[in-house]
């Protein structure tokens, strides 16, 4: 496991991140914390698609005023906290 992923942003990533986006957004508060604390356990791995998830769980935690265990640099560098 690693301690950071520095996401490089994509040409077709913007769908991808609105439809991870707007799944998050439907969940509850309660779920979008459990979405988090499942994250932080599971890690990172420097996989693409994972930085493009966490980036949208990240922002969809910020719009709901839930507490994320994301940590986003620069909008690109992902780490926990």
């Amino acid at each position: 496991m690693i301690s950071g992923h520095l996401y490089i942003p994509r040409q077709e990533d913007q769908d991808f991140f609105i439809n991870y986006y707007n799944e998050f957004m439907k969940l509850s508060d309660l779920e979008l914390e459990n979405a988090n604390i499942s994250a932080k356990k599971t890690g990172l791995f420097g996989v693409h698609q994972q930085g493009l998830r966490l980036l949208a769980l990240y922002k969809a935690s910020n719009d709901k005023g839930v507490t994320s265990s994301i940590k986003v640099e620069g909008n690109n560098l992902i780490s926990f906290v």
